[in-house]
């Protein structure tokens, strides 16, 4: 019989072996953590950003519509005059002073068209589609269709008015029509959004889930009422969520229900856009680490050559180090052993190389890239710790006053540099235990620990009067408005209290702004009422 016998490894491959683990071990560690934390922080604020813009979309929407109603109902008025003769050149105005519709028409109370502008369309004398004309002439009152294929051959959404004579009798309808698949107006007002290079785009829904604008033509008309999130906005709501959709494509949406006639506006983001930021950063990780990694391999190997004694206590710290935790010390071989202190030293490097790096990608999770402020992270955590340890403290939110107006006049260049300049005069008029946070675009919040309002009214008034009499990069002073609130505040939550100090900001800005105004004296006014 043959003794087995034991493997036995060579030193030089043992200590690369655990040199690469470690490093290995911990990078991904941490590209983890920053990836994760990366994945998180774009997909709330692809969320948040998409329900912003679906808001802004809807009382565009609401407007639109509005002003579709208005006109058809001036043009009822008129036209109730003339018991529904046909009268092309009226017609032709309504068609070419309002550009809201593709063509418009007259219907009497037995369903036919008396008149139609353009007239190329040539369906005067025509009756309306049987059902689709009963319910208009049935309501009596101003209606939207559903999209169809009308009598055109076009697939159209009406808008219609009913028109009554002086004594109230019902003459039948003026309505207006929308070529869904033609130039129109809602491809001109929303068609000049196009897709972003992120492939974030909008679309709009009728009350019963069908595509009345996207920036696909052929899907206009389709039924996609089984979309979670289209659901959703039929019932009402606004909001945000993660949804796939009726293609089976996740995508990160916001939506807003248009309060006029209950149609929806969706804003969506590919949800592969986040998964590709994760993998730019893994690349970019294996791209700027791969030349020290090889570095110091080649480092430990010539190293390693000249060992001839155990590293138990390295090898321990290796595997400390490839399990996540953090080494603040790592153990000094004997000073006798020259091979030993350098191989010691080779590792130390490493891993202080790899952990200022965790610093540093920590460090930019808690502030705010352009101005060095904390930011809306670091916020957060202050408040949950400061609320949760009962720590009282004054909230003051401010804004810079016309901020939109400085970026369309002077360029964004210009105001990322009004905003650095407003957040180096927080940090000099603010002391060391005080936070100062970009909260968002141009607006700060600065959290005074142990402070009452009329302190940080102090505070805040010494900041507003210096902004006010400094030239910043514009060539002048900046004006801020400024909301003040305190925690706790007679028995509300923090969120109560930051709410009451932005309601604060607003009503400083609508005051006049460059003010300030504390949150009681709003409270004090609204039981005054």
């Amino acid at each position: 019989m043959f003794a087995i016998r034991p493997l036995r490894l060579r030193l030089i491959h043992v200590l690369i072996g655990l040199v690469l683990i470690s490093i290995v071990g911990t990078s991904t560690i941490q590209n983890i953590a920053g990836i994760l934390t990366q994945k998180k922080t774009l997909t709330d604020s692809t969320l948040h950003t998409n329900y912003e813009q679906a808001l802004k979309l809807s009382e565009t929407m609401n407007t639109l519509l509005g002003s579709m109603q208005s006109s058809l109902e001036s043009a009822a008025q008129a036209f109730s005059a003339h018991k529904l003769a046909s009268i092309q050149e009226p017609l032709d105005l309504l068609l070419n002073s309002s550009q809201l519709f593709n063509s418009v028409f007259l219907v009497n109370a037995s369903g036919v068209i008396t008149g139609i502008s353009p007239a190329s369309v040539g369906l005067t004398g025509s009756n309306m589609d049987g059902e689709l004309c009963e319910i208009p002439l049935t309501l009596k009152r101003p209606y939207i269709t559903s999209p169809y294929i009308g009598l055109s051959g076009r697939m159209v959404v009406l808008f219609t008015h009913p028109i009554f004579d002086e004594h109230g009798a019902y003459l039948g309808f003026v309505g207006g029509s929308i070529y869904l698949r033609e130039d129109n107006v809602f491809t001109r007002i929303f068609g000049n959004q196009p897709r972003s290079q992120n492939g974030t785009y909008h679309y709009v829904v009728d009350s019963e889930g069908h595509l009345i604008y996207h920036p696909t033509i052929e899907r206009i008309g389709v039924d996609v009422s089984a979309n979670a999130v289209v659901s959703q906005v039929l019932t009402g709501a606004s909001g945000y969520s993660k949804v796939t959709n009726t293609q089976d494509i996740p995508f990160l949406a916001g939506y807003a229900s248009v309060g006029r006639n209950s149609w929806g506006i969706i804003v969506q983001t590919p949800q592969t856009v986040i998964d590709e930021s994760g993998s730019t950063m893994i690349r970019n990780q294996i791209k700027y680490a791969t030349p020290f990694v090889l570095l110091l391999l080649l480092f430990t190997l010539i190293v390693a050559r000249r060992l001839s004694m155990p590293f138990t206590a390295l090898t321990d710290t290796a595997r400390r180090i490839a399990s996540g935790e953090r080494v603040a010390k790592l153990p000094s071989p004997s000073v006798w052993n020259y091979e030993a202190f350098h191989l010691n030293r080779a590792v130390t490097l490493a891993v202080r190389g790899l952990q200022k790096k965790a610093d540093h990608y920590s460090v930019e999770a808690h502030t705010d890239a352009l101005t060095g402020l904390m930011n809306r992270r670091t916020f957060e955590s202050t408040t949950q710790v400061w609320v949760s340890g009962s720590v009282p403290f004054a909230i003051i939110v401010l804004d810079i006053d016309h901020f939109k107006s400085i970026n369309d006049r002077y360029g964004h260049q210009i105001g990322d540099e009004v905003l650095k300049f407003a957040a180096e005069l927080l940090q000099a008029e603010t002391r060391r235990d005080e936070i100062c946070c970009r909260y968002g675009g141009e607006e700060f919040v600065i959290l005074l620990p142990h402070t009452k309002a009329e302190h940080a009214y102090e505070v805040a008034e010494r900041i507003r009067k210096h902004l006010e009499r400094t030239p910043s990069p514009v060539g002048a002073p900046i004006t801020i408005s400024i909301g003040i609130s305190r925690f706790p505040n007679r028995e509300l939550g923090f969120e109560e209290a930051f709410y009451l100090a932005d309601q604060a900001l607003y009503a400083a800005k609508n005051s006049g702004r460059n003010r300030t105004v504390i949150s009681d004296e709003i409270r004090a006014a609204s039981d005054f009422d």
